[in-house]
Protein backbone atom coordinates (compact mmCIF):
# COMPACT_ATOMS: atom_id res chain seq x y z
CA UNK A 1 0.00 0.00 0.00
CA UNK A 2 2.53 2.24 0.71
CA UNK A 3 4.29 2.38 -2.76
CA UNK A 4 1.02 4.02 -4.55
CA UNK A 5 2.17 6.94 -2.32
CA UNK A 6 5.31 7.33 -4.25
CA UNK A 7 5.93 9.38 -6.19
CA UNK A 8 6.63 8.52 -10.05
CA UNK A 9 8.31 9.58 -12.99
CA UNK A 10 6.52 9.41 -16.98
CA UNK A 11 8.77 10.46 -19.10
CA UNK A 12 9.59 13.64 -18.06
CA UNK A 13 6.74 14.49 -15.35
CA UNK A 14 7.27 13.80 -12.20
CA UNK A 15 3.66 12.90 -10.95
CA UNK A 16 3.26 12.87 -6.65
CA UNK A 17 2.05 9.67 -6.07
CA UNK A 18 -0.09 6.49 -8.18
CA UNK A 19 -3.30 8.00 -7.86
CA UNK A 20 -4.47 8.55 -11.05
CA UNK A 21 -8.36 9.67 -11.28
CA UNK A 22 -9.31 8.07 -15.53
CA UNK A 23 -11.00 10.52 -18.04
CA UNK A 24 -14.77 10.65 -17.62
CA UNK A 25 -17.83 12.67 -19.08
CA UNK A 26 -19.02 15.07 -16.84
CA UNK A 27 -20.97 17.49 -18.75
CA UNK A 28 -20.07 20.31 -16.90
CA UNK A 29 -18.58 21.90 -19.73
CA UNK A 30 -19.83 25.20 -21.01
CA UNK A 31 -22.06 24.69 -24.10
CA UNK A 32 -19.62 26.27 -26.57
CA UNK A 33 -17.18 23.75 -25.51
CA UNK A 34 -15.70 26.13 -22.75
CA UNK A 35 -14.61 25.32 -18.91
CA UNK A 36 -17.38 25.75 -17.15
CA UNK A 37 -16.71 26.71 -12.75
CA UNK A 38 -18.34 23.47 -12.22
CA UNK A 39 -15.97 21.30 -14.02
CA UNK A 40 -13.36 23.42 -12.47
CA UNK A 41 -14.73 22.81 -8.95
CA UNK A 42 -15.26 19.43 -9.88
CA UNK A 43 -11.65 18.38 -10.44
CA UNK A 44 -10.37 20.83 -7.73
CA UNK A 45 -12.41 19.01 -5.14
CA UNK A 46 -10.26 15.65 -6.13
CA UNK A 47 -6.98 17.35 -5.62
CA UNK A 48 -7.62 18.66 -2.79
CA UNK A 49 -8.13 15.18 -1.48
CA UNK A 50 -4.54 14.14 -3.36
CA UNK A 51 -5.00 12.70 -6.47
CA UNK A 52 -1.55 12.58 -8.45
CA UNK A 53 -2.41 12.71 -11.93
CA UNK A 54 -5.74 13.60 -13.58
CA UNK A 55 -6.66 12.63 -17.14
CA UNK A 56 -9.59 14.98 -17.69
CA UNK A 57 -12.25 13.96 -20.04
CA UNK A 58 -12.01 13.92 -24.40
CA UNK A 59 -12.09 16.98 -25.60
CA UNK A 60 -12.72 17.22 -28.97
CA UNK A 61 -10.17 18.30 -31.85
CA UNK A 62 -12.61 19.25 -34.00
CA UNK A 63 -16.16 20.63 -34.53
CA UNK A 64 -17.07 18.31 -37.10
CA UNK A 65 -16.97 15.46 -34.66
CA UNK A 66 -19.33 15.79 -31.31
CA UNK A 67 -20.20 12.78 -29.21
CA UNK A 68 -21.93 14.83 -26.70
CA UNK A 69 -24.43 17.82 -26.45
CA UNK A 70 -22.09 19.59 -23.76
CA UNK A 71 -18.54 18.62 -25.41
CA UNK A 72 -15.30 19.86 -24.30
CA UNK A 73 -13.63 21.05 -26.99
CA UNK A 74 -9.59 22.45 -27.70
CA UNK A 75 -10.22 23.34 -31.04
CA UNK A 76 -9.00 26.62 -31.61
CA UNK A 77 -7.27 29.08 -29.20
CA UNK A 78 -9.93 30.94 -27.31
CA UNK A 79 -10.05 27.42 -25.11
CA UNK A 80 -6.64 27.81 -24.23
CA UNK A 81 -6.97 30.43 -21.24
CA UNK A 82 -9.80 27.96 -19.47
CA UNK A 83 -7.82 25.07 -19.97
CA UNK A 84 -5.20 27.12 -18.78
CA UNK A 85 -7.08 28.56 -14.92
CA UNK A 86 -8.21 24.72 -14.62
CA UNK A 87 -4.19 23.39 -14.69
CA UNK A 88 -3.23 26.08 -12.75
CA UNK A 89 -5.88 25.61 -9.90
CA UNK A 90 -5.35 22.04 -9.91
CA UNK A 91 -1.33 22.81 -10.01
CA UNK A 92 -1.72 24.40 -6.79
CA UNK A 93 -2.90 21.37 -5.34
CA UNK A 94 -0.01 19.65 -6.14
CA UNK A 95 -1.44 17.67 -9.45
CA UNK A 96 -0.05 17.39 -12.78
CA UNK A 97 -2.95 16.77 -15.33
CA UNK A 98 -3.15 15.33 -18.80
CA UNK A 99 -6.02 15.95 -20.41
CA UNK A 100 -7.67 12.91 -23.71
CA UNK A 101 -7.92 14.35 -27.03
CA UNK A 102 -10.13 13.14 -29.69
CA UNK A 103 -12.00 12.39 -32.69
CA UNK A 104 -14.68 9.85 -32.84
CA UNK A 105 -14.81 8.54 -35.97
CA UNK A 106 -17.80 7.05 -37.60
CA UNK A 107 -18.94 6.91 -33.86
CA UNK A 108 -19.34 10.53 -33.82
CA UNK A 109 -23.10 11.54 -32.76
CA UNK A 110 -22.96 15.38 -34.27
CA UNK A 111 -21.24 16.08 -37.62
CA UNK A 112 -19.76 13.87 -40.11
CA UNK A 113 -18.68 10.52 -39.67
CA UNK A 114 -15.73 10.00 -41.08
CA UNK A 115 -13.44 6.61 -40.40
CA UNK A 116 -11.03 4.11 -41.84
CA UNK A 117 -13.94 2.27 -43.99
CA UNK A 118 -17.06 3.19 -44.31
CA UNK A 119 -18.52 1.16 -41.33
CA UNK A 120 -20.33 1.87 -38.47
CA UNK A 121 -22.47 0.88 -35.32
CA UNK A 122 -24.67 3.48 -35.88
CA UNK A 123 -26.83 4.00 -38.85
CA UNK A 124 -26.48 6.23 -41.54
CA UNK A 125 -23.22 7.35 -44.01
CA UNK A 126 -19.80 7.02 -42.74
CA UNK A 127 -17.29 8.32 -44.86
CA UNK A 128 -14.00 5.93 -45.62
CA UNK A 129 -11.01 8.83 -45.64
CA UNK A 130 -9.21 9.87 -48.08
CA UNK A 131 -5.46 10.48 -47.89
CA UNK A 132 -5.65 14.12 -47.74
CA UNK A 133 -8.62 13.48 -45.03
CA UNK A 134 -5.89 11.45 -42.59
CA UNK A 135 -3.23 14.19 -42.87
CA UNK A 136 -5.91 17.09 -42.01
CA UNK A 137 -7.12 14.95 -38.86
CA UNK A 138 -3.75 13.79 -37.81
CA UNK A 139 -3.06 18.08 -38.24
CA UNK A 140 -5.93 19.00 -36.25
CA UNK A 141 -4.59 16.38 -33.28
CA UNK A 142 -1.12 18.29 -33.49
CA UNK A 143 -2.63 21.31 -33.18
CA UNK A 144 -4.57 20.61 -30.84
CA UNK A 145 -1.83 18.88 -28.66
CA UNK A 146 0.22 22.33 -29.11
CA UNK A 147 -2.66 23.70 -27.42
CA UNK A 148 -2.70 21.61 -24.31
CA UNK A 149 0.67 22.42 -23.86
CA UNK A 150 0.19 26.04 -24.35
CA UNK A 151 -2.75 25.56 -21.89
CA UNK A 152 -0.24 24.76 -19.15
CA UNK A 153 -1.06 21.03 -18.92
CA UNK A 154 1.78 18.53 -18.15
CA UNK A 155 0.94 15.54 -20.69
CA UNK A 156 -1.17 15.06 -23.67
CA UNK A 157 -3.59 11.58 -24.12
CA UNK A 158 -4.40 10.41 -27.36
CA UNK A 159 -8.12 8.92 -27.15
CA UNK A 160 -7.62 5.21 -29.12
CA UNK A 161 -10.27 3.11 -27.15
CA UNK A 162 -14.24 3.23 -27.81
CA UNK A 163 -14.40 2.34 -31.29
CA UNK A 164 -13.20 5.92 -31.79
CA UNK A 165 -11.29 6.96 -35.06
CA UNK A 166 -7.78 5.86 -33.67
CA UNK A 167 -8.98 2.82 -32.83
CA UNK A 168 -11.04 2.40 -35.97
CA UNK A 169 -7.88 2.35 -37.43
CA UNK A 170 -6.29 -0.17 -34.92
CA UNK A 171 -9.02 -1.95 -35.51
CA UNK A 172 -9.09 -5.35 -38.20
CA UNK A 173 -13.64 -4.77 -37.76
CA UNK A 174 -13.18 -1.51 -38.72
CA UNK A 175 -10.24 -0.57 -41.12
CA UNK A 176 -11.02 -2.16 -44.63
CA UNK A 177 -8.45 -0.22 -46.55
CA UNK A 178 -5.98 -1.44 -48.93
CA UNK A 179 -3.50 1.47 -48.94
CA UNK A 180 -0.63 1.79 -46.77
CA UNK A 181 -3.06 2.32 -43.58
CA UNK A 182 -5.03 -0.76 -43.49
CA UNK A 183 -4.48 -4.70 -43.74
CA UNK A 184 -1.19 -5.42 -41.47
CA UNK A 185 -1.27 -4.41 -37.72
CA UNK A 186 1.95 -2.40 -38.72
CA UNK A 187 0.08 -0.48 -41.64
CA UNK A 188 -3.22 -0.08 -39.08
CA UNK A 189 -1.02 1.32 -36.41
CA UNK A 190 -0.12 4.05 -39.19
CA UNK A 191 -2.47 6.63 -38.58
CA UNK A 192 -1.32 6.72 -34.40
CA UNK A 193 2.25 6.12 -35.07
CA UNK A 194 1.99 8.81 -37.62
CA UNK A 195 0.38 11.49 -35.26
CA UNK A 196 2.63 10.82 -32.55
CA UNK A 197 5.44 11.29 -34.83
CA UNK A 198 3.58 14.56 -35.53
CA UNK A 199 3.00 15.15 -32.02
CA UNK A 200 6.72 14.71 -30.47
CA UNK A 201 8.22 16.93 -33.19
CA UNK A 202 5.37 19.91 -32.51
CA UNK A 203 5.82 19.57 -28.23
CA UNK A 204 8.77 18.99 -27.94
CA UNK A 205 11.32 15.83 -26.93
CA UNK A 206 10.26 16.21 -22.84
CA UNK A 207 6.16 16.31 -23.11
CA UNK A 208 4.86 13.39 -22.12
CA UNK A 209 2.40 11.67 -24.72
CA UNK A 210 0.25 9.13 -23.57
CA UNK A 211 -2.59 6.66 -25.41
CA UNK A 212 -5.62 4.89 -24.19
CA UNK A 213 -6.68 1.98 -25.78
CA UNK A 214 -8.38 -1.55 -25.84
CA UNK A 215 -6.15 -4.29 -25.48
CA UNK A 216 -9.06 -6.38 -26.56
CA UNK A 217 -12.30 -5.55 -28.64
CA UNK A 218 -14.10 -8.77 -27.03
CA UNK A 219 -15.78 -9.75 -30.68
CA UNK A 220 -14.60 -12.12 -33.02
CA UNK A 221 -11.91 -11.09 -35.29
CA UNK A 222 -11.54 -7.87 -33.21
CA UNK A 223 -8.24 -7.14 -31.78
CA UNK A 224 -6.64 -9.24 -28.90
CA UNK A 225 -4.14 -9.32 -26.15
CA UNK A 226 -1.40 -10.73 -28.63
CA UNK A 227 -1.85 -8.31 -30.69
CA UNK A 228 -2.21 -5.09 -28.28
CA UNK A 229 0.71 -6.34 -26.54
CA UNK A 230 3.04 -6.16 -29.90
Amino acid sequence: MKELLQPIRIGGMWVKNRFVMAPMNTDYSTENGGVARQLEAYFEERARNGVGLFVVEAASITTTSINHAVQPLITDERFVPGWFNMVDALHAFGAKVSIEIVHYGSEGAIGERESASSISHYDGKVKKLTLAGIKRIQKEFVDAAVRVKRAGFDAVTLHAAHGYLLAEFLSQLYNKRTDGYGGSLENRARFLMETIAGIRAAVGPAFPIMVRFSVTEWVDGGRDVDESVE
